[in-house]
């Protein structure tokens, strides 16, 4: 198994706006250590103030998933996009560059006849070891347009993927792990035939999932959703179209637009 996935996968809640949920995948110990203590070495019923080595057997480590929320707000400023965890001195320069990526996506489909007046700030919710990577950054995105146009998101569907300025799904490592990360927890929640997990088209090819997982696909209680451009997914999450310019007040990018265009019709009034 490949041990070198360092990539976020992200469900996003659709009863609260802008809020996301992302998958990180990590490291633990194999299952064939007690299932009802986090430690390898426990106490010895006759002394428990010795530890008995001997007694468990450690397996090679195993690659998990683990839920992280992450969140969005959007208001009136000239802050930009924030990112929190670089605030903090917990984000890494991929992921810096990221939200720098952002910030370019919303200039050149939002600005181009009035500056951004904007203040956003995003943060994976109860983070204490630190993130690194971009292909959260779709994810990201979709939590801003969401909390700027006021959309709910589906929370059913996972997503993973990197951005660019241009708006098109650039390729990440470990689908097939996270894909099959995310049909297992919605398993165990019982599958309701809308769960499924969002992916860039250019990492089709390099799936290789286990038949349960196939089978399910064919069956309709899952789905896997190839997209090229970020405008794709809008109509999966938020049941909405994208909207191409003028873009119509029914859509995605018309509520962002008129949001942004009223920041800076107030901000130019102060």
């Amino acid at each position: 198994m490949n041990t070198r996935i360092q990539n976020f996968w992200q469900i996003i809640n659709a009863n609260i706006t802008a809020n996301t949920l992302e998958l990180c995948v990590e490291t633990r110990l194999s299952e064939e250590l007690p299932k009802n203590n986090s430690s390898p070495f426990l106490p010895s019923k006759k002394s428990p103030s010795q530890k008995n080595p001997k007694q468990f057997r450690l397996a090679p480590p195993k690659l998990f998933a683990k839920p992280t929320r992450i969140t969005a707000t959007a208001y009136m400023g000239k802050a930009g996009i924030v990112n929190i965890e670089k605030e903090a001195d917990m984000s890494g320069s991929i992921h810096d560059k990221g939200i720098q990526v952002l910030i370019g996506y919303l200039g050149q489909t939002y600005a181009k006849d009035f500056p951004l007046s904007l203040s956003c700030r995003i943060c994976f919710e109860q983070n204490y070891n630190g993130i690194d990577g971009d292909s959260a950054s779709s994810t990201e995105l979709y939590a801003v347009l969401s909390a700027l146009a006021e959309i709910p998101i589906r929370q059913d569907i996972a997503i993973t993927g990197s951005i660019n300025q241009h708006g098109e799904i650039q390729p990440i490592g470990g689908a097939t792990y996270k894909i099959e990360g995310f049909f297992d927890l919605c398993k165990k929640r019982g599958l309701t035939g809308e769960q499924g997990v969002i992916i860039p088209t250019r990492n089709v090819r390099d799936l290789v999932l286990k038949d349960e997982v196939i089978d399910a696909v064919k069956n309709g209680k899952f789905h896997i959703y190839p997209i090229e451009h970020i405008n794709e997914g809008f109509e999966i999450l938020m049941r909405l179209p994208a909207g191409k310019f003028p873009y119509p007040a029914d859509s995605v990018h018309g509520k962002v637009f008129r949001k942004l265009r009223s920041y800076h019709r107030k901000n130019m009034k102060e």
